[in-house]
């Protein structure tokens, strides 16, 4: 029995190695092997010499190089292609930023441009407040140097004490008061003096201490008479007669200024209303005790231009609403231009919620500064006139314009058949620095990377175009009414989709475009193919 199942079992594994093909109509099973690759067969020599054996042969050698080619081909990156880094770790980032900031004398501005361009500031606090200060030109790159701001912040608060105009404050009156209150005591001292003497003299000459008393008698009416009307003199103002005798006094002054408050506090309030922040109390600086001088200082860097009166319980809106006061005081060809706020707030929050103490208290004047340097390269794009300029609003949303037709023909068609202006979104996107189109923290890290472009804003342009194309299948469904709608309220996306599609449209040259002119000078592309971003994901919501 043994045996015989012995037998079997080898029978089945001769099966399984060696199938069995029966041949239609027969009754006998042969076994035959499976044919040997076409390049590596054996054969006789007569084999090898024939023709076809030998095409075969060539055959197969020119497949299996073709293969191994075309692998290295796709191996191999193109000589255009732009290096992308390797991602750097947080710990990593961090530790070189803050030997880059706190150790070396002299930090190294391309280092600084590259590493906020690509990756931002480190979210710990402090590092964004002087990362941003450096790129917006305020703080200089040698540490040395950091000392000289201490004029720029003296220079602010003197500008806050003079153009801030106070009519229940008036200095010059006050000076001529207290000059007369002093001069009346000094003739008081002497008089008693003169009194003493004349009274010793008047024991031996008795007509000449009459005379004397009559002398004092008549200086003492004057002096008592000139006292009275001084002080009849009230240190305020008359509204009402100042206005009527001089046009240019205090009042007329301070109800010209009080006109331009009300139209910056109606945007104030608005401005990251929803944001605990700006509602928030201010911490004054603290100065030593006995410093008359810094005391006031600090009394009058706190004096809100709404009420005029210094506080200490003012918020952060008012200080944003006192910055934008004094700029459009200093600047009275440009003055206030609704959209500033939503400016000025990020970089003021920014500043305000440095670590460092020095850095925060001083948050005020160093904003003003930064706000005042970044206004002088976007403000043509606030002023009305300059509109249809190459340096106004409107070249700049035909830039946008234009980089959308070479970028994605089918998407620009569409958009101009709908019959949407580019100008019903693109003119706040490029005036605000896209400020009002993401949230808070997106928008400190979006501008990481816009204030660090060293082709100042240009950068801004292909972060729009990437803005439209994410979006393009909604777009390209909808219609008229639904296409503004999400364009004019754009919906929530992650802020790295946005800056990946931006620099690989920036930084490919096959789509490179000169939008300063306008040109268009590459054609359409197929967006899935050559971005590598699936793009049409996006569907309706």
């Amino acid at each position: 029995m043994e045996a015989g199942e012995a037998k079997e079992g080898e029978k089945k594994r001769e099966k399984i190695v060696n199938p069995v093909t029966t041949q239609p109509g027969s009754t006998n099973a042969t076994t035959k092997p499976p044919p040997p690759p076409l390049n590596d067969r054996k054969g006789t020599l007569a084999d090898k010499k024939n023709p076809m054996t030998q095409l075969g042969h060539a055959f197969g050698n020119l497949w299996s190089w073709a293969k191994e080619k075309s692998s290295k081909l796709r191996k191999r990156e193109p000589q255009n292609a732009p290096k992308v880094p390797a991602p750097i770790p947080f710990k990593v980032r961090l530790d070189t930023f803050k030997e880059m900031l706190t150790k070396a004398p002299i930090i190294d501005k391309k280092l600084v441009i590259e590493h906020a361009f690509t990756y931002g500031a480190p979210e710990t606090p402090g590092y964004r407040s002087i990362l941003w200060k450096l790129l917006l030109g305020y703080l200089p790159y040698k540490r040395t140097r950091w000392k000289e701001l201490d004029k720029q912040r003296e220079l602010y608060r003197e500008w806050v004490q003079e153009l801030i105009t106070n009519p229940y404050n008036n200095k010059k009156l006050k000076e001529k008061k207290n000059k007369a209150q002093a001069s009346t005591k000094k003739d008081k001292k002497m008089d008693k003096s003169e009194t003493k003497t004349k009274t010793i003299e008047g024991q031996t000459v008795e007509g000449k201490v009459v005379k004397d008393k009559k002398d004092k008698n008549e200086d003492k009416l004057k002096a008592e008479a000139e006292r009275l009307r001084l002080e009849s003199v009230d240190v305020f103002e008359d509204p009402l007669t100042s206005l009527s005798k001089d046009p240019n006094s205090r009042w007329e002054q301070y109800f010209q200024d009080e006109n331009l408050r009300q139209e910056i506090h109606k945007d104030i309030m608005r401005t990251y209303s929803s944001f605990s922040f700006f509602l928030q109390r201010v911490h004054t600086p603290k100065v030593k005790e006995g410093s008359a001088e810094k005391t006031q200082a600090a009394r009058d860097s706190t004096t809100s231009p709404s009420s005029l009166i210094p506080s200490k319980d003012e918020i952060h809106h008012d200080v944003i609403q006192r910055i934008l006061f004094i700029y459009a005081k200093l600047n009275p060809g440009v003055r206030y231009v609704q959209g500033m706020n939503e400016i000025l707030a990020p970089i003021y929050f920014t500043f305000a919620q440095d670590p460092n103490e020095q850095f925060r208290t001083q948050a005020e004047a160093d904003a003003f500064f930064c706000f005042s340097n970044l206004m002088t390269e976007i403000r043509d794009r606030f002023i009305r006139t300059l509109d249809c300029t190459s340096a106004g609003i409107i070249a700049a949303v035909k830039d946008l314009n234009d980089l959308l037709a070479a970028v994605d023909k089918q998407l620009y068609a569409h958009l101009r058949k709908l019959n949407i202006d580019p100008r019903f979104y693109a003119f706040r996107w490029l005036t605000l620095l896209l400020s009002q189109e993401f949230e808070l923290p997106d928008t400190l890290r979006l501008w990481d990377t816009l204030f660090a472009d060293e082709k100042r804003f240009e950068h801004l342009t292909y972060c729009c175009c990437s803005m439209l194309i994410l979006y393009r299948n909604r777009l390209l469904e909808g219609g008229f009414a639904e296409g503004l709608r999400m364009l004019q309220d754009y919906p929530p996306t992650d802020l790295h989709d946005i800056l990946a599609l931006a620099n690989k449209l920036r930084n490919r040259s096959k789509f490179k475009v000169h939008v300063s002119d306008g040109q268009q000078l590459v054609r359409p592309i197929d967006l899935d193919a050559h971005l590598g971003l699936n793009v049409r994901r996006r569907g309706r919501k």
